[in-house]
């Protein structure tokens, strides 16, 4: 049996990924529907996770040119392509397909104004890895954690 906390992981990330792209365009916030995985629906909440209780977390950022991604792995896989296992280094996937710096500045400020402490940060720019309360989670993406 999966612990509490892998639940709460899981559902934070399904919120995360989301709300967040909604939030970075400018939009205001919005309901998520049947967002709670499959194997949580049917469970029966004790309580609530106390307000005072810190969480690692990670928020994840999508990639950018899914088409233009999807096309070099054709290629980098199609022994008949002049790019026929011609990869590219971090820093170029980065550039080519990582969430751009703008958006990965913007989550990161959103995190610190919702009292998120950043504990990391990720070269490819896909997460920023941070610290807060219960309380100050809840708060910043409008949930409310239960146990």
């Amino acid at each position: 049996m999966r612990s509490p906390i892998f639940f709460l992981k899981t559902i934070f990330s399904a919120a995360v990924l989301l709300y967040w792209p909604a939030s970075t365009q400018g939009s205001s916030a919005q309901v998520l529907q049947r967002n709670i995985p499959g194997a949580v629906a049917s469970l029966k909440p004790t309580g609530r996770l106390p307000g005072t209780n810190h969480l690692n977390l990670s928020i994840s950022l999508p990639l950018r040119n899914e088409d233009g991604l999807k096309s070099l792995i054709k290629r980098i896989y199609d022994p008949a392509s002049p790019g026929y296992h011609r990869y590219l280094t971090p820093a170029q996937f980065t550039e080519q397909f990582g969430p751009s710096q703008a958006d990965y500045d913007a989550v990161q400020a959103f995190a610190t104004a919702h009292s998120l402490t950043i504990s990391a940060r990720h070269p490819n720019r896909m997460l920023v890895d941070v610290i807060g309360t219960v309380a100050d989670v809840e708060q910043a993406l409008h949930v409310k954690m239960q146990v």
